[in-house]
């Protein structure tokens, strides 16, 4: 594995599990009705999971460069 693919990996798994946390915090914050935090945890989990499909997709393009 090139280091690049190891490092596109590690990425993947770190945002993977940051958006669990997130999403926990979010069930936290919804469930203790405050809508500060709500709000707060909501945009995390968005901006968490729009690196993480950007992450993705850099991983799939490494791995079809790879077949070439």
């Amino acid at each position: 594995m090139s280091p690049i693919r190891l490092v596109s990996t590690i990425v993947n798994w770190v945002l993977f599990i940051l958006f669990i946390v997130g999403v926990i915090w979010l069930i936290v914050a919804r469930v203790k009705h405050n809508k500060k935090w709500t709000k707060y945890s909501l945009i995390f989990c968005i901006v968490v999971f729009i690196l993480q499909v950007n992450a993705f997709r850099f991983s799939i393009h490494l791995a079809n460069e790879g077949l070439q």
